[in-house]
């Protein structure tokens, strides 16, 4: 009798590891449908840039087509991200040292009152168009993360899209970003 119960126990475990096995043979796994920063980067760069317009904190109307023809520095950021307000600094350097050469605005998802409190206290020289939402997520690739660069060339092509990756644990970003400025505005036709 012992050895009836013994086979049927070990059937019934061979059969619990087919089953379990089968199961395990038949799983799906669903690849990511959002590509990677990396991959959001390479995707748009030598393709048209979107379009955009706004009125910027500073009063100014910027749009796209109001500055055709003249290379662009596009800056989606976040005022509570430590990132970004760290990056405040050498973006304006940057727009210092190209300011004739290249136009230079930052795109944020608050609201104009949140800005302007914000720009009171810590200067920002370039203009900035608040409640960019809409752009900033569907437009310049929000799986960049925030902080993210875009460079357009005179002919509105994004030549070069930067991840907020590229910020982070880089003593020599804004380094390499003058580089990459130096470029877009040597750039030829």
């Amino acid at each position: 009798m012992n050895v009836g119960k013994y086979c049927v126990t070990i059937l019934l475990i061979v059969n619990s590891l087919s089953v379990y096995c089968q199961n395990e043979y038949y799983k799906v796994e669903f690849d990511k449908f959002s590509p990677d920063a990396k991959q959001m980067a390479q995707m748009m760069e030598d393709n048209p840039a979107d379009s955009f317009n706004g009125l910027a904190h500073n009063g100014e109307q910027i749009s796209f087509e109001k500055w055709a023809g003249v290379p662009m520095v596009l800056w989606f950021w976040d005022i509570n991200d430590e990132i970004c307000r760290n990056q405040i600094d050498g973006l304006n350097l940057m727009h210092q040292i190209f300011d004739t050469k290249t136009h230079f605005v930052g795109f944020i998802y608050d609201k104009r009152s949140i800005l302007e409190q914000f720009t009171a206290k810590r200067g920002i020289d370039f203009p900035v168009i608040p409640n960019s939402f809409r752009l900033g997520e569907l437009n310049y690739g929000s799986e960049m993360g925030q902080g993210r660069l875009f460079l357009i060339d005179r002919n509105g092509i994004v030549r070069k899209a930067i991840p907020r990756d590229f910020f982070l644990d880089n003593n020599n970003s804004f380094i390499q970003l003058r580089g990459l400025i130096e470029e877009l505005v040597n750039e030829e036709d």
